[in-house]
């Protein structure tokens, strides 16, 4: 069962939602070019390392996030 989560919260899960959705979008492109031979094996294995860079950073940001149990410490 979902809880609701303090306001506070908010505005750092959508931006990390927008960040999500831009590296599916640039993961399709890559595989995209990667598959139509488009772009030099540097140029894409570069866009794949900040794609996995980008991807860590997101994942720690949302572990920052400090949830309580409830709202009494929010």
């Amino acid at each position: 069962m979902s809880q609701p989560l303090p306001r506070k919260f908010l505005s750092q899960l959508r931006q990390a939602q927008e960040e999500l959705q831009t590296l599916a979008r640039r993961a399709r492109t890559t595989l995209e070019q990667l598959q139509s031979a488009r772009r030099p094996p540097d140029e894409i294995e570069a866009n794949l390392r900040d794609m996995e860079s980008s991807a860590y950073r997101i994942a720690l940001e949302l572990t920052d996030l400090k949830l309580a149990d409830d709202c009494r410490n929010c």
